[in-house]
Order: C-alpha cells, then structure tokens, then sequence
C-alpha cells in the first residue's frame, strides 16, 4: 500500500459507528486519505494543537478537510467550530458539520461560525454517502486535502 501526499480527513464525533459508517463511506468512494477520529471537540483541539497522544506532526499532520458532528458532550462541536475559525492556525481548513440536526437555528449557527458545509446524517445509507461525497468533492479541488502533504 503506497503512501500518499494528501492530508488527513479528521472526523470528531462522539459515536464510533458514525466514525466507522464514514469511513466505509469514504473507502468506497476511492478517497486514499488517512482518515482520524476524535471522540469530542476536547479530542479535536487536542489533535489540532498536536497535544497529549497527537504530538507527533508526522502522524497526525493538519488535517485537509474537518468533519465535525454537533452535538457531543463535553466541548460540542459548535463550541470547536468557534475556536477553530477565530484561530489564525486553523480557520483555513474547510469544516463540514455532519449532524444528526436539521433545525434551522443549529444550521444557521454554523454557517455564521464560519462552516463551510453542513450536511445531514441520515439513517438511509445511501443518501449519507450521496450527500456527503458530493460535498466532500466540492472543497477537493483547490484544498488542501488534494495534495499539500
């Protein structure tokens, strides 16, 4: 298995079987991206920040893209979606919200913090993967995610 130059894709999500739902996702759709999770937004800032278990630059280099779930305990995701686009080192990388929430206020939040995407977790698998691919395709061109290793 070759190496690639493409950044990671990281995921903060508190569930493992969203992390592992996306994963498939992405691996079925042909994306060769190391792909890390973080179990909350603390998790997040920590990898970000390259603290505690993420010191290592060279095995958790900045991410390409940020798929981050809303709702999760502790620091949610729209807490670290703050934090990370008012943060000079970090507000570049295109965050995609990937929530379980469709109203229109949790929506709205997020675009007025400086998400770039939102799209919908649905139970229906195929409507997952169709809507997340085709947003995921919209920020490869031109990202880092394509290349920039």
């Amino acid at each position: 298995m070759k190496k690639n130059n493409k950044r990671p894709i990281v995921m903060a999500d508190d569930d493992p079987e969203d992390f592992m739902i996306v994963r498939d996702v992405l691996e079925e759709n042909g994306f060769e991206n190391d792909f890390h999770h973080c179990s909350d937004g603390r998790d997040l800032m920590d990898y970000l920040r390259r603290q505690g278990k993420y010191k290592n630059p060279a095995k958790h280099p900045l991410p390409g893209i940020i798929l981050l779930d809303l709702n999760m305990p502790g620091m949610s995701g729209g807490q670290a979606l703050t934090i990370i686009k008012q943060a000079d080192m970090f507000h570049h990388i295109p965050v995609i919200i990937l929530s379980t929430s469709s109203d229109p206020m949790d929506i709205e939040f997020c675009f007025q913090s400086g998400a770039n995407a939102y799209v919908e977790k649905s139970h229906n698998y195929d409507l997952l993967s169709c809507n997340l691919i085709n947003t995921l395709q919209n920020w490869i061109s031109g990202s880092a995610i394509a290349g920039m290793g």
